[in-house]
């Protein structure tokens, strides 16, 4: 089930066996995997689902103390873009969880 606008946020990414840091904007959408309404064995039922985040880019923010290692950074990125989705969605999603007041999901 497709979620609702595009969000972004900031996070901070560590290139490992290396010292480089750097910020990313993060932009993501909440998803959820239930499917609604449904009829089992003459019963109807509704599944509600879990939300959860799926991370839609990964855009590198360079300033002074990391300007040097800009194609590094961006090809680390290039490279590991699948599991840094992975990663970052996870983190956002368990963020998502803690947060008990947010429904995204529409009621209808």
């Amino acid at each position: 089930m497709k979620g609702g606008n595009e969000m972004i946020t900031t996070l901070n990414l560590n290139i490992p066996m290396t010292d480089i840091e750097c910020e990313v904007g993060v932009s993501y959408i909440i998803e959820n995997d239930g499917i609604g309404s449904y009829e089992y064995w003459g019963s109807r039922c509704y599944d509600r689902g879990s939300d959860y985040v799926q991370v839609e880019n990964i855009i590198p923010v360079f300033d002074e103390n990391n300007e040097e290692y800009r194609e590094e950074i961006e090809q680390y990125i290039r490279d590991h873009f699948e599991n840094l989705c992975d990663e970052f969605g996870s983190k956002l999603t368990e963020s998502l969880e803690d947060d008990l007041s947010i429904d995204y999901r529409d009621e209808d």
